[in-house]
């Protein structure tokens, strides 16, 4: 979510969407399937504080870890839409030409050099 520009507000907007499926998504991998999706399991619904707790634990983890996760974590491609917001990947990673696929881009990443 950070690469793709979500700020703790925004991912909080997000989560409270009914109508922008991929809020649909972002909830089955916080919360899991069995909460979102009817039909699997016992449906228990995924309550206000809930999403209130996602946003926070989310705005912590910027603030906390986030420089350990992506050093701990390199990524070594990025898809994206010609329009998308690249500004947090290009602080972490310089992007090569990229190549088009249909509506998407493939970019091959390196690491940028960060100076204390």
């Amino acid at each position: 979510m950070y690469f793709a520009g979500y700020s703790p507000e925004s991912l909080r907007a997000l989560l409270n969407s009914e109508t922008e499926p991929l809020s649909r998504f972002v909830k089955t991998i916080l919360f899991g399937p069995e909460r979102v999706v009817n039909f699997l399991g016992s449906h228990t619904p995924i309550r206000v504080d809930e999403l209130d707790n996602a946003s926070r634990a989310y705005n912590q983890f910027l603030n906390s870890r986030l420089e350990a996760a992506i050093t701990d974590h390199p990524i070594a491609y990025v898809i994206a839409r010609p329009h998308d917001d690249s500004s947090n990947i290009n602080r972490w990673y310089l992007l090569d030409g990229g190549t088009v696929r249909g509506d998407y881009i493939l970019y091959r990443t390196s690491k940028r050099v960060r100076v204390p």
